[in-house]
């Protein structure tokens, strides 16, 4: 199994989350917005990614 963001338990996709993690992201649009896609919230290092991207903090989760 390929280790990418999607597959990590640090990967938030809850548009909900997201809106409330980052503080004034609803003042440029919303999490809810198609240009969004699948991207979530890294909680390691506080960022938006692709759910294709992966680093050296991949922590498997059996949820998704």
């Amino acid at each position: 199994m390929t280790p990418a963001c999607a597959r990590c338990r640090w990967f938030e996709t809850g548009r909900d989350r997201i809106e409330a993690a980052v503080p004034g992201l609803t003042v440029l649009g919303s999490a809810f917005a198609s240009v969004g896609g699948d991207d979530g919230l890294c909680r390691v290092h506080d960022t938006i990614q692709s759910p294709r991207d992966r680093c050296a903090g991949f922590a498997q989760t059996e949820a998704r």
